[in-house]
């Protein structure tokens, strides 16, 4: 597979998500401690399997995306139990290591598997339990949002802090409404808590590189998390095929290098580069699932997209962003991230009778990815 695609704006169309889920995301060493990392991901498929409705014999491929490389016998368990389920026994398995993006390196690159008829139908398994999280550092809140980025769409701690409790709120009442990309597997503590994390850093007068600008003091992170999560895609034809009224293809990505003044707001600069592209109104949006790796770097990408696409009256178009909680109040996982936001996405577009949405993600490593979703 080949993740260079930087700067590209892809149609997929053929890609229809059959079926998507997620394990709660939970502290490292907690629930998943001593639980193989191969049975937490048979779990996870066979759930999958389950719900979609697909028969497991026309799955070609399966992808673990991972934040660190699995290990061979990981490989082989898995192995051993898609074939247990089902799977033709020429299927293929394989990682893919991305860093912070791996998942949504492997959803973008199935999907083009899918919609140019080289994949009949592929699962994407985003892998982060055990080593995949522990140890991992956030990006430095100095270089994250960028200086520029902070002065141009400054935020107050005030706005940070409701911004995170308002992000907690609505996860709590996903959660309550039994939606399914808050599934639980097995026998789990509570799923959400409070996961509100600051760092204690020095102020200082004159930031440099390696030193925080007075606006950013005491910002919130997303907690590092681990957890698995499922994707399953094929054609649109074969998930109507199943009788399901809902089919949401992958219609449209964008994935390009952000520079480095406009680290923070790369979501927002991914998302409106693919709607140019594809001359559609950012208020044609029905859903917006944006990552957040810091309370400041969602604020600054949700202000670039409101300043440069106001309404026809003048007033500013009210999003409908992270409606089941975002990294702030589930945490993130790497490797799972990706999956979390497609799996809400859907999920409230069908719950709300939405046509349209998007996904839109910032690396660490200077890149940003959109992607739009559409009902079929």
């Amino acid at each position: 597979m080949n993740g260079n695609r930087k700067g590209q704006m892809k149609p997929l169309r053929e890609a229809a998500v059959a079926g998507v889920l997620r394990t709660p995301f939970l502290k490292p060493g907690t629930s998943f401690s001593g639980v193989p990392e191969a049975e937490i991901i048979r779990l996870v498929t066979g759930e999958l399997l389950f719900s979609s409705m697909i028969e497991p014999s026309i799955i070609d491929t399966v992808v673990l995306a991972s934040s660190f490389p699995s290990e061979r016998s990981v490989h082989r368990d898995v192995h051993s139990s898609c074939m247990a389920l089902g799977f033709d026994r020429h299927f293929r398995i394989f990682s893919l290591y991305s860093g912070d993006s791996s998942d949504l390196t492997a959803i973008v690159e199935t999907a083009m598997r899918i919609s140019t008829g080289e994949s009949e139908a592929a699962i994407v398994v985003g892998v982060g339990v055990g080593k995949n999280v522990f140890g991992q550092e956030l990006p430095h809140v100095s270089n994250f949002p960028s200086l520029e980025v902070v002065e141009r769409y400054p935020s107050t701690l005030e706005e940070r802090e409701s911004y995170v409790k308002n992000s907690i709120e609505k996860a709590r009442e996903a959660s309550e409404e039994g939606n399914r990309s808050g599934m639980k597997l097995m026998a789990l503590p509570p799923l959400f808590e409070e996961v509100i994390d600051r760092d204690d850093l020095v102020e200082t007068d004159e930031p440099g590189d390696n030193e925080l600008p007075r606006v950013m003091m005491c910002d919130f992170y997303a907690p590092q998390r681990e957890g698995v999560g499922a994707l399953l895609l094929t054609t649109a034809d074969k998930v109507k095929a199943k009788g399901k009224d809902e089919v949401f293809v992958l219609s449209q990505f964008k994935h390009l290098g952000v520079p480095a003044h406009l680290r923070g707001a790369g979501a927002a600069v991914a998302l409106e580069a693919l709607l140019k592209e594809r001359q559609l109104p950012i208020d044609h949006l029905d859903e917006l699932e944006i990552m957040e790796t810091t309370s400041a770097q969602v604020l600054s990408s949700l202000k670039a997209l409101q300043s440069t696409s106001p309404l026809g009256d003048g007033t500013e178009k009210e999003f409908s962003v992270n409606s089941s909680g975002g990294s702030l109040a589930c945490g993130s996982v790497p490797s799972c991230s990706g999956i979390r936001m497609l799996a809400g996405l859907t999920e409230r577009l069908g719950k709300n009778n939405g046509r349209l949405g998007a996904l839109a993600c910032e690396g660490s490593g200077n890149e940003a990815l959109a992607l739009l979703v559409e009902r079929s």
